[in-house]
């Protein structure tokens, strides 16, 4: 991929992310950690086939094949509306978001559906590694989410009417603080972060450059912490599971590295989120 011309940042970084989560699903074995790594493509590429059904607006948005189901068959479960043939928490998340769409006639509310069940399902299947580790990484996954989107949310009107579809349940934040705190966003989530003891969060509030950067940078920092058990561990799934996150995210901000070396990208961004983005 290196010797690429010409060179493509975003292959190099599938190609290796790929790689990554081969590792994690041949050394997780039955435990189901591996698919926690993948589901995110899955409910990408549902999100991407929904539309082009419903729109029919053509390629738009590339697939991925980094999920637990091919794109081949993705595509052709989609083709024939075969939904049955897809896992319980998938196809009753195209049945949502359809539902939804229809009733509401909101293209943005296709998203937020089908993430509300990626998380159920992220949540069970953290659950069914039996580790509490894994599950307190995906519940603070679900507060990242939650607090990224309620800052993205200012100074957006009419955002109320759906609050509800925009932040998820299951972390350890109640969803109910975010949903209730649309109005003011940022005198919200400072009270969020000094009644969850999240000072790097409430410091990346006042930061005058990139607070949006800097905000996603301490929600990430955040995540990476509920790993830190797991540097005391020499068995069990935890140490995997704590490598290929840590991976993953080290994947994050060399693509963000690469990214910066192009004119139009703000390299300013890549400076405030990689401070402390391993941490």
């Amino acid at each position: 991929v290196l010797n690429m011309e010409p060179f493509s940042a975003d292959m190099l970084i599938k190609k290796v992310r790929g790689e990554l989560f081969d590792l994690i699903d041949k050394y997780s074995l039955d435990t189901g950690a591996g698919c926690i790594f993948r589901l995110d493509y899955d409910y990408h590429n549902m999100k991407i086939l929904l539309r082009r059904k419903i729109f029919s607006d053509g390629e738009g948005d590339l697939l991925s094949d980094l999920g637990t189901i091919s794109i081949e068959s993705m595509t052709e479960i989609f083709e024939h509306e075969d939904y049955s043939s897809l896992p319980l928490f998938m196809r009753e998340a195209v049945s949502a978001a359809i539902e939804k769409y229809f009733s509401l006639k909101k293209t943005y509310i296709i998203n937020p559906v089908f993430d509300r069940y990626l998380f159920a399902q992220l949540l069970d299947a953290a659950g069914s590694t039996g580790s509490a580790l894994i599950c307190n990484y995906i519940r603070r996954k679900i507060d990242a989410v939650n607090i990224m989107s309620l800052l993205r949310v200012k100074g957006k009107s009419g955002v109320e009417d759906y609050a509800d579809y925009l932040f998820f349940d299951g972390g350890f934040i109640s969803a109910e603080m975010f949903r209730a705190g649309v109005k003011e966003p940022l005198k919200t989530l400072s009270e969020i972060a000094e009644k969850n003891d999240l000072p790097g969060v409430t410091a990346a509030l006042s930061e005058k450059n990139n607070m949006l950067y800097a905000v996603e940078r301490e929600s990430r920092a955040m995540m990476m912490r509920e790993l830190e058990a797991a540097d005391f561990m020499i068995a069990g799934i935890e140490p995997l599971f704590a490598y290929g996150s840590r991976a993953d995210n080290e994947l994050k901000n060399i693509g963000m590295i690469l990214s910066s070396k192009f004119p139009e990208f703000n390299s300013g961004i890549a400076e405030t989120m990689l401070i402390r983005g391993g941490e």
